[in-house]
């Protein structure tokens, strides 16, 4: 967690000419998203795509099949109803279903800068097939 949003920079920085796209849940965005403030100074053209389901999923998984409280420091909580417009002035766009994601991709490449899109999703489908009981 926290490692997309940096390694992204150094992959567009060391390979200027190259598209470059970072993706990565909403607990490892919220970790780094400061650095945002890099890709905005510097212009640098990379695509932040963020897999929103408002949860540390892995962890409120293997939680809850220890029989511990899932929610108890997993439920983040932090999108809202109305999507926001820019992360430290990077635009923002919010994607709900497959065809608004599939806009989203062209338009974020074809921008002239960094561009995050939300990827809205519904973390309650990673139950059934991520980790076994107890491990």
């Amino acid at each position: 967690m926290g490692f997309a949003i940096p390694a992204a920079l150094a992959a567009k920085l060391c390979n200027p000419d190259f598209p470059v796209a970072a993706i990565m849940g909403d607990g490892g965005f919220l970790m780094t998203v400061g650095e945002l403030v890099t890709a905005k100074r510097l212009n640098l053209k990379i695509v932040f795509v963020v897999i929103f389901d408002n949860s540390l999923s892995l962890i409120r998984i293997k939680q809850g099949k220890k029989a511990f409280d899932c929610h108890y420091g997993t439920d983040l909580n932090e999108l809202h109803d109305v999507p926001t417009n820019h992360y430290f002035g990077v635009p923002v766009i919010r994607a709900s279903n497959l065809t608004d994601y599939q806009n989203a991709l062209k338009d974020a490449f074809s921008a002239k800068g960094p561009m995050v899109i939300e990827a809205v999703v519904d973390g309650t489908e990673y139950d059934d097939f991520v980790l076994k009981a107890n491990k």
